[in-house]
């Protein structure tokens, strides 16, 4: 362990949890140390730091938040699930699945990002985080020298049921000390994600109408 190790925090560096609220066809931020959310007007513009992804959800029997760390690799790291202060499962994101939909959660993508100056996380689930899938896909190269901005909404409709999801477009190119800003804040994020779950002593818990986030009718088949 390094003397750096020693000292780094292991609490998340997010000063806002930010989800996608498709009724309001925008962004909700809610301040950690204010314990208040907000809507946020668009356009809304971000700079991606680090992409995770972590389970979320709300025991109606239990009535308590579900949700886990934050992973990097699915593949070979594990998510540890919580319902209140108990584990309910264990494991690679696959191996466990039907575990967690059955206890009331969902897959979510957790994108680390700065915005407005400081440090945000914002996570995407359903429909929200396909089209997120698709603007990666084709823009991923230029995320590093690019911010990200969300101007307007586009409705969909599966069965009887609309939702609106955001329109993710390329930002301008990052001035000099902006950029150097986001390779700062990216090692504050990037050593909190590295700390072993067992360490970690802030694992985010939303308030339940931030976490039943109605960004689509369902999940997405993961």
């Amino acid at each position: 362990m390094s003397r750096q190790d020693e000292f780094k925090s292991n609490t998340n560096p997010a000063t806002h949890y930010i989800t996608w609220k498709s009724n309001d066809k925008t962004f909700a931020a809610y301040d950690k140390e204010a314990k208040t959310n907000e809507l946020k007007k668009l356009p809304f513009e971000f700079t991606v730091l680090k992409v995770g992804s972590s389970v979320k959800g709300w025991s109606d029997s239990e009535e308590a938040a579900i949700y886990s760390n934050i992973i990097t690799n699915s593949i070979k790291q594990d998510l540890s699930v919580r319902c209140g202060k108990s584990i309910i499962a264990s494991g690679k994101y696959q191996d466990i699945k039907n575990e967690i939909v059955a206890a009331g959660a969902h897959f979510e993508t957790n994108i680390f990002a700065m915005h407005e100056g400081g440090i945000v996380m914002i996570s995407f689930k359903g429909s929200a985080l396909g089209k997120w899938f698709d603007f990666t896909r084709d823009n991923k190269s230029k995320l590093l020298t690019n911010t990200v901005t969300v101007k307007t909404s586009l409705e969909g409709k599966k069965g009887a049921v609309k939702f609106n999801t955001p329109v993710f477009e390329l930002g301008g190119v990052m001035e000099v000390g902006d950029a150097n800003a986001a390779n700062e804040a990216y090692d504050l994020v990037d050593a909190y994600l590295q700390t072993p779950v067992e360490e970690v002593n802030e694992i985010e818990v939303s308030e339940p109408e931030i976490i039943q986030d109605d960004s689509s009718p369902d999940d997405l088949p993961f």
